[in-house]
């Protein structure tokens, strides 16, 4: 990867079973990229928000989506490793204000 070149990343997501969950069946679907948790360097929503860049390319069937790490990032934090933590929420009735979230290990 060359450091003036933005990046694709695909994101898998999947069940206990190792079974792709369909990105698109969440109310809400945040990813956080960080060097160190709690700073994050970059944001991305499945839902259009301000300061938030956006989650591109779903795949139902294969539970993927892409963010687009920006080349300031990637020449920023080269020679560092970098971690993403997806948030989500699921609409569901059984819950407090009918919504469960989720958040995954990094």
């Amino acid at each position: 990867m060359n450091r003036g070149e933005d990046k694709i990343v695909v994101i898998t997501l999947t069940d206990e079973n190792g079974d792709p969950i369909d990105p698109s069946s969440f109310v809400g679907l945040v990813v956080e990229v960080y060097e160190q948790l709690g700073q994050p360097i970059a944001k991305y929503s499945l839902n259009a928000a301000s300061g938030y860049g956006t989650i591109n390319n779903i795949n139902s069937g294969a539970g993927t989506f892409e963010i687009n790490l920006k080349r300031s990032i990637i020449k920023k934090y080269l020679r560092k490793k970098l971690l993403a933590e997806v948030k989500s929420v699921e609409s569901n009735a059984d819950f407090e204000d009918g919504e469960f979230h989720t958040i995954s290990d990094p």
